[in-house]
C-alpha cells in the first residue's frame, strides 16, 4: 500500500500499474491519478493526523473533487453514470474492502 505525498501521487500509481500486489492512494489530484493506473488498484486515504475536523474535511475535499472529476468525464462521454458511479464506489471503498476484507455492508 502507497500512501504518497503529493509530488509522488502519480510515481506510486505507475508502481500500482505495474506491480500486482501495489496499491496506491488516489493521492491530492483525482483528475490526474486514474489515468494511470486501474481503478482496482487505487482508494482514498485521508493523510491527516490530529485534529477529528482534518478527517471530514479531506474527506468532503475528496468527494468534491472526485465527483468534478467523474461529471466532467461523464459530460465528455467518456463514461456513462452508471460507469462514473461504480468508479465512485470502487475508490472510495471498494478497494479497500478487497484489501482489508470487509465489504460495504459491513463496513460500518
Amino acid at each position: 500500500m502507497l500512501l504518497t505525498r503529493p509530488s509522488y501521487h502519480r510515481v506510486a500509481a505507475r508502481l500500482a500499474a505495474e506491480h500486482p500486489h501495489v496499491y496506491a492512494d488516489i493521492g491530492p489530484a483525482p483528475a490526474e491519478t486514474p489515468a494511470e493506473v486501474p481503478f482496482g488498484k487505487l482508494l482514498f486515504t485521508s493523510h491527516v493526523r490530529a485534529l477529528p475536523e482534518l478527517y471530514v474535511l479531506r474527506a468532503r475535499a475528496f468527494v468534491q473533487a472526485l465527483h468534478e472529476v467523474l461529471a466532467e468525464w461523464t459530460a465528455e462521454g467518456s463514461c456513462t453514470g452508471d460507469d462514473a458511479v461504480r468508479i465512485a464506489r470502487r475508490i472510495a471503498a471498494g478497494t479497500a474492502g478487497q484489501i482489508y476484507g470487509f465489504d460495504e455492508a459491513g463496513a460500518g
